[in-house]
């Protein structure tokens, strides 16, 4: 059973208190549904990048919704660069971040933004 992208807008909208972290960019929401505002509770993690997006995603998401709706995620174990490096490589894919990311945007989405949503990480 699918669940289409725009359910998320609404539940977000029902329930404004609750934070909504969606995993892999939210399949690129705000790209998919332009016309629709994003709450300002629904936030996006950057799971899988590689595998799914191309390095510019960094530079669109953050256009699109700001940097501070942008949480760094890997799915780590899981190895993003499987095609030129044979175990997973966290280091490539905060490089990759920090390379694509505007410098304002850096600490926030690398660290900032997950220490205020979870404080005492």
């Amino acid at each position: 059973m699918l669940t289409p992208l725009e359910d998320f807008l609404d539940l977000a909208a029902r329930f404004p208190a609750v934070r909504f972290i969606l995993a892999h960019w939210g399949g690129l929401l705000p790209e998919q549904s332009p016309e629709r505002t994003i709450p300002p509770n629904i936030a996006f993690d950057t799971a899988a990048s590689p595998l799914l997006y191309g390095p510019e995603v960094w530079t669109r998401m953050v256009a699109a919704v700001g940097a501070e709706r942008i949480l760094f995620g890997s799915d780590y174990p899981l190895n993003l660069y499987h095609r030129i490096d044979p175990a997973p490589n966290l280091a490539r894919f905060a490089a990759e971040a920090r390379a694509a990311l505007p410098g304002p945007a850096q600490e926030p989405v690398l660290r900032g933004n997950i220490q205020q949503l979870l404080p005492g990480l």
